[in-house]
């Protein structure tokens, strides 16, 4: 069971290179879960975890987890060092470096290790909570799998060879300026057109020419979808998934993935509508 939100967090490698924006940096509380602080310092460190650049669903996400956290704890569930790094030691591995060497680059990047730990604890929290909560109750059907891979068959080619734009860039302030207009509508052939390094048209590239990490964010890019900031030799990359082409698999052979995927939807689906539940008898403030 444990393998799905292994799965699903591996977009934190990703995602925890790209701090929030510069101005949340002032170390004053935005918010309290049974009196525990959140601060504007804790969420510029930690906001790679979180899949929002807007200041207000960062804030009820992060509160999210601390209710959590809170409610795991009265369960007994303990999330402590070990764990963390066992979890950090993974990420390097699935980036080919030793641990050391990809806390250091997380600290180049301008995140604080202590506060990205914690992120990472908070992560694991909710893991172990949904876990112990919910796994029990989920049923995964033959039918259910049938009707996923129906609905999804683009997901399941071998070898698979993506069709993308790419918009490249070669600083960190460029990408997120670029990558803000996009989640505001801008147009990608436009901004391709204005800024990218590489102003050709779109490439195909096999999925396995990839690092792990790599491939796991476009893996799950749908066709029309675009990647978040992806940073690899020295240059920062902004992809939208054109098309994907590859030898249908069948859905036997991809039934263990689709259980994997399922579950992962339900358990998140059960802890949703748990949290609507909790949080309205937990103290919780949010300060504007």
């Amino acid at each position: 069971m444990k393998k799905v939100f292994t799965v699903s967090l591996l977009f934190i490698v990703l995602l925890a290179m790209q701090s929030f924006s510069k101005e949340v940096v002032a170390d004053k509380i935005v918010a309290t879960v049974e009196g525990q602080p959140i601060t504007a310092y804790e969420l510029s460190n930690i906001a790679g975890f979180y899949h929002t650049r807007n200041l207000d669903a960062l804030v009820n996400k992060v509160v999210d987890d601390y209710v959590i956290k809170y409610y795991a704890k009265k369960l007994g569930i303990v999330v402590n060092d070990e764990d963390v790094n066992r979890f950090i030691d993974n990420l390097a591995k699935r980036n080919n470096m030793p641990a050391d060497t990809f806390l250091q680059k997380v600290k180049e990047s301008g995140i604080d290790i202590d506060y990205y730990k914690k992120g990472i604890a908070l992560s694991l929290y909710r893991r172990k909570f949904a876990i112990k909560m919910f796994a029990p109750a989920i049923r995964i059907t033959k039918a259910d799998i049938e009707r996923y891979y129906k609905l999804h068959k683009d997901e399941f080619k071998a070898n698979p060879v993506l069709i993308m734009d790419i918009i490249s860039v070669r600083s960190r302030e460029l990408a997120e300026r670029i990558y803000s207009k996009l989640q505001n509508g801008g147009n990608f052939k436009s901004l391709q057109k204005q800024f990218s390094i590489d102003k050709g048209g779109p490439k195909a590239i096999p999925l396995s020419a990839f690092n792990k990490t790599i491939q796991s964010e476009l893996s799950n890019l749908k066709i029309g979808d675009i990647s978040n900031i992806i940073e690899a030799n020295n240059n920062f990359y902004i992809v939208k998934l054109l098309n994907k082409k590859g030898t249908q698999v069948n859905a036997d052979t991809v039934s263990t993935n689709i259980r994997t995927i399922l579950f992962g939807k339900k358990i998140e689906s059960k802890l949703s509508s748990w949290l609507k539940m909790v949080k309205a008898r937990t103290d919780i403030e949010i300060f504007k």
